[in-house]
């Protein structure tokens, strides 16, 4: 699923804090959640926390952090979602599906970026839309980007100079923000990767997965859900009340492990069916 998410556009996971704080923003805001999705966010955490310290920089360290990335980026959206009983056996294939996604990612960062170089592609305001549609190679596909993305970001601007709450507009611009380096990288996606060598269905949800979240990120709206999504979720997340303190050793990492371990046996009801946890 990495290939439908445009480079750069994953948050930002450097170490497991960064799971830990946005499992809880999922669970503070109610993003509905799936049980596998739970599962897989957890199991890849599991496995960061049992790298030493001296190996967080490694490959592995950030290929495990760019794939719990891609699962929380998952679970937000509408369209995918990893169900129940997609299984891996063992601590090596996933460790060995993370590092697969994370040089698959890397190559279309590197697309995206030289597309960018090539094109002079930045995107600061609304305005520079018009300035990139006057000497940018056309398509139909790339007219819809420059439309969809140029009218949600006018909104936005708009919505954003109305704004007379100063908290508010902190946050709003923060998203606005979000908004340019995503319509940024939309074109880049577009350009770097043409028509004619474009699986259809990869492009066509990319366009429309991209014009949405632009749309999202320029209004500043946050996603609203049931009552009962926001009970189911945190129940699937309750693990993220965790408290990491100021400091993250092999000592507290330990800790969380089996703390993880623990929460997967009791969902799962029997600890010698995980598949995550059937290892030395």
């Amino acid at each position: 699923m990495a290939t439908f998410f445009v480079g750069g556009g994953l948050p930002r996971v450097d170490d497991v804090r960064d799971v830990f704080a946005r499992a809880r923003d999922l669970r503070e805001r109610g993003v509905p959640i799936e049980p596998g999705e739970e599962a897989l966010l957890r199991q890849v955490t599991w496995c960061m926390l049992q790298l030493q310290h001296d190996q967080e920089e490694g490959e592995l360290h950030q290929a495990l952090a760019r794939m719990a990335a891609l699962v929380l980026a998952i679970i937000e959206d509408d369209d995918f979602s990893i169900p129940a009983g997609c299984q891996l056996r063992g601590r090596v294939p996933l460790e060995a599906l993370a590092i697969q996604v994370q040089r698959q990612l890397d190559q279309q960062d590197m697309q995206l970026a030289a597309a960018m170089g090539i094109q002079g592609i930045e995107v600061r305001g609304a305005a520079d839309l018009d300035a990139l549609a006057a000497r940018l190679p056309r398509s139909a596909d790339l007219d819809r980007a420059l439309r969809g993305a140029r009218n949600h970001l006018r909104e936005g601007e708009r919505l954003l100079a109305a704004q007379r709450d100063p908290a508010r507009a902190a946050r709003h611009r923060e998203r606005l923000a979000e908004a340019y380096d995503r319509a940024a990288r939309l074109l880049a996606r577009l350009l770097a990767v043409p028509s004619e060598r474009d699986h259809p269905v990869v492009r066509a949800h990319v366009l429309r997965r991209e014009l949405k979240r632009i749309e999202v990120d320029a209004l500043g709206v946050e996603r609203l859900t049931e009552d009962e999504q926001a009970r189911r979720t945190r129940e699937l997340l309750k693990w993220a009340d965790q408290d990491l303190g100021e400091r993250l050793d092999d000592a507290n990492k330990a800790a969380l492990a089996e703390q993880l371990k623990a929460v997967a046996q009791e969902q799962e009801g029997d600890a010698g069916s995980s598949w995550f946890f059937d290892q030395d």
